[in-house]
């Protein structure tokens, strides 16, 4: 038999006297100081079930309890109670069940609000992020603007950052540092390319040709450089995420030898006064040499990327 329905109840009873009194399926009397009086059998109650065996035949229930009370074992009766118990027992039935269905209402709208407030923080969260980038590209942009307003005839800058680092990298991601530059980028499948890269940090436009080769740690100088393995050329597979990795440039042979050659005619030309006809102290990056305070400096956030622009050399920071 499964659940006992409301207005029904189960009771185990003893090897022994049971102390029932019954008539048919009806109980009409309870001995006292027996088992029926301590488990709280009540007079009026009838019996449903005697161990798990329906009682159909009323004539069978008096030989069946005095059957079992002398088995040695233990067996259970299954009773239903007076109409105004069986009605109780139905009323509190529904109530709980209503109280239960309320509880999980209550708890299923609780959590949708908590899922609702985490969504818009991470919202609020995103739309900082954006809000703190597009400031930076406002200013980048205007930086770039007076600078190409205030330089030369004939020179040119070179394209401003995409995007600047929100902070550590987060799920799916590396930080990827080049010099005083960290940006954090999204591995595709597990997967970061050199184009990737140069997307953001636009070093093939001021060294063409130029390989990019990650490294686990910085090197000094005088140190041998070991690189993170690409398989094939240019791409790098089993990167662990939210790490930050090094980034070097290896330049084009030929477009150093040139670098160097344009480099020094710059400088000779600087040392006699006769550089693009300045003689006053100005925004040095335009000659290949970043400027170290941004009081002269016409585009100091990228006053790498203009110095190498126009001739810096190799090592030079």
């Amino acid at each position: 038999m499964g659940e006992i329905p409301p207005g029904c109840i189960k009771i185990e009873f003893s090897f022994g006297a049971h102390g029932l009194d019954v008539k048919g399926d009806d109980v009409v009397g309870v001995i006292d100081g027996t088992q029926a009086a301590g488990k709280g059998v009540k007079k009026g109650w009838k019996i449903v079930m005697i161990d798990g065996t329906p009682m159909n035949d009323n004539n069978d229930i008096r030989p069946q309890l005095q059957k079992k009370s002398k088995m040695g074992k233990k067996y259970t009766v299954v009773f239903s109670k007076t109409a105004d118990e069986m009605r109780a027992d139905m009323n509190k039935a529904e109530a709980d069940e209503a109280a239960r269905k309320l509880k999980a209402r209550e708890e299923e709208e609780a959590k949708k609000k908590r899922e609702k407030e985490n969504l818009d923080k991470e919202a609020a969260k995103k739309a900082e992020v954006n809000a703190r980038k597009q400031a930076y590209a406002d200013k980048q942009n205007a930086a770039r603007k007076e600078a190409l307003n205030a330089a030369p005839p004939g020179v040119t800058l070179p394209p401003p950052k995409s995007q600047v680092a929100a902070g550590p990298p987060g799920e799916g991601q590396v930080c990827i540092k080049y010099v005083q530059y960290s940006e954090n980028f999204t591995l595709k499948d597990g997967v970061l390319s050199s184009k990737d890269i140069d997307e953001v940090y636009c070093l093939s436009s001021v060294m063409p040709g130029c390989f990019l080769h990650l490294a686990v740690r910085e090197f000094r100088g005088d140190q041998e450089h070991i690189y993170i393995k690409e398989d094939p050329v240019g791409t790098w597979t089993g990167l662990t995420e939210k790490m930050t990795y090094y980034l070097y440039v290896q330049q084009d042979e030929a477009a150093y030898k040139e670098d160097q050659e344009k480099m020094k005619k710059i400088w000779a030309a600087a040392g006699k006064g006769e550089a693009q006809g300045r003689t006053k102290e100005g925004c040095s990056c335009l000659y290949g040499c970043p400027c170290a305070i941004p009081d002269v400096c016409l585009d100091f956030p990228n006053r790498l990327a203009v110095a190498k622009a126009h001739g810096m050399l190799p090592g030079f920071m």
